[in-house]
């Protein structure tokens, strides 16, 4: 059996967004791996963390956010609601910590460049690696 490479440029497109979905979920379930570091924080509110640490300090729109949780988050009628709930626990859970999440109306959230790093530590004490 040997190996046909597509020639169009529809189907290599195509090819090409299969695998950065497949290179996203697997970041995922990598972050899946870990502890989270602060005890209270729930396995879904430490994925939503981890998602915005990766890409801090650019915003995750809503609809980025629910699918790094749920595969089926196209499905869910008040996705945006549910994050605005997970959000607020979050936020209560890491302001001891000085890690802040914020708010980009009509967007979606982002973790400013400082907070990614105290986010970092904390993971990185939760998983008995000397912090960066």
């Amino acid at each position: 059996m040997t190996l046909q490479i597509p020639d169009d440029k529809r189907t290599i497109a195509r090819l090409e967004r299969k695998i950065e979905a497949l290179e996203f979920r697997i970041s995922e379930m990598l972050s899946e791996c870990q502890a989270p570091p602060i005890p209270g924080l729930t396995r879904i509110q430490f994925q939503l963390v981890q998602a915005l640490a990766r890409r801090a300090p650019m915003a995750l729109p809503y609809d980025a956010l629910a699918a790094s949780v749920n595969d089926k988050a196209h499905l869910l009628v008040d996705a945006k609601q549910n994050l605005t709930v997970h959000f607020c626990r979050i936020r209560k859970h890491l302001k001891p910590f000085g890690v802040e999440v914020e708010t980009v109306r009509a967007i979606g959230y982002r973790m400013p460049v400082e907070s990614k790093a105290k986010w970092q530590a904390l993971v990185d004490q939760a998983n008995g690696r000397a912090a960066a």
